[in-house]
């Protein structure tokens, strides 16, 4: 079996992407979807709430979270702190 191997160019590029989308908040919260009708309970107007209020290395802390959407973003907010991107 040939194993795949990343080049330290591509993994650095990979990370300055990730450094460039967390580094403006509007992009953080494009992440969270739109309400298709206008009910009265919104359920991501929460996740809109908590994104607004994280800012910087806060969001690395969601990676714990129970809720698998706030964990993802936490631990891809974490990735950049890593030496190899997991591509």
């Amino acid at each position: 079996m040939k194993l795949k191997t990343r080049s330290k160019e591509k993994e650095a590029a990979f990370i300055e992407k990730l450094q460039a989308f967390f580094s403006d908040q509007q992009n953080l919260l494009s992440l969270v979807p739109e309400c298709m009708d206008q009910s009265m309970f919104c359920p991501f107007d929460s996740y809109r709430k908590k994104l607004a209020r994280i800012q910087g290395s806060g969001i690395a802390r969601l990676a714990g979270s129970a809720d698998q959407f706030l964990s993802a973003i936490g631990e891809t907010y974490k990735v950049m702190d890593s030496e190899s991107a997991p591509i």
